[in-house]
């Protein structure tokens, strides 16, 4: 990479636009694009490769030939990497042969359509699983305000913001074990994750789906002087945005949505 050309971290959107045009190859030239774990695994499990088979190959297309480098360890595993611990990339050696026979398929067969129908409904299984008991966590909490007026109003205040910094941390140190995770680097994901946090608190009809995680750990690979690229308004970009921290967002000058 040359020196001073921020790497752009992309959401999974991004490579799916490249392909049908809403963001121009020529958009491209000079940019030093990154693809992460999270969206190659997006890929492996999206309904898309069941309903638009075509859309799903040229975005993958769009992966694998324009990112110019790939965290290929799952975000659990870079935060172990970032924090100086043994971590491994294994899970990305079978998913990336599984991208690879996409990209050399242009008609997939009845098997193709019966494998991906199920890497799908057992992804959806596992993770609703996984998301549950946070669910739970967040209802709970929210059943047990019983001023909420006064909560809202006390939430915004930067004493508030401090203490739940340091509680969200607890929350995520909470999926390691003897693991001292090294913060600086984690400065977006943190962040946002936490902002995620407050926002639940704050907007009762506000709900977390599987997407959404997928986009929270997809910032992980994100660090201080990246820029992350992302067509999500309405949730990433506004989360960030309300965090303070507006400078890693990539805003290219023309970007047709």
């Amino acid at each position: 990479m040359e020196p001073n050309r921020s790497k752009i971290i992309c959401d999974t959107n991004i490579w799916y636009r490249i392909f049908d045009g809403r963001i121009s190859i020529n958009e491209l030239t000079g940019k030093f694009l990154v693809g992460t774990y999270i969206s190659g695994f997006e890929f492996g499990c999206t309904l898309n490769a069941l309903n638009d088979f075509n859309l799903f190959r040229n975005a993958v297309i769009a992966f694998k030939g324009q990112a110019q480098q790939f965290y290929k360890e799952h975000p659990i595993e870079y935060i172990k990497l970032l924090s100086n611990y043994p971590s491994n990339s294994d899970k990305w050696i079978e998913l990336n042969e599984s991208l690879n026979k996409v990209f050399g398929t242009k008609e997939p067969n009845p098997a193709y359509y019966d494998a991906a129908k199920h890497e799908y409904e057992k992804y959806y299984t596992e993770a609703s699983d996984l998301l549950e008991p946070f669910v739970r966590f967040v209802d709970d909490y929210r059943n047990s305000i019983t001023n909420k007026g006064l909560h809202k109003k006390n939430m915004n205040a930067s004493i508030s913001r401090l203490q739940q910094i340091e509680a969200t941390k607890s929350v995520i140190t909470n999926w390691f074990q003897g693991v001292e995770i090294k913060w600086e680097p984690l400065e977006l994901f943190l962040n946002v994750f936490n902002e995620w946090l407050r926002q639940l608190d704050l907007q009762n009809n506000l709900k977390m789906n599987l997407n959404d995680w997928n986009d929270v750990f997809n910032l992980v690979y994100v660090a201080p002087g990246d820029l992350y690229w992302t067509r999500d308004y309405k949730k990433t970009w506004e989360f960030i945005k309300q965090a303070g921290l507006s400078h890693y967002l990539f805003e290219p000058e023309k970007v047709r949505e």
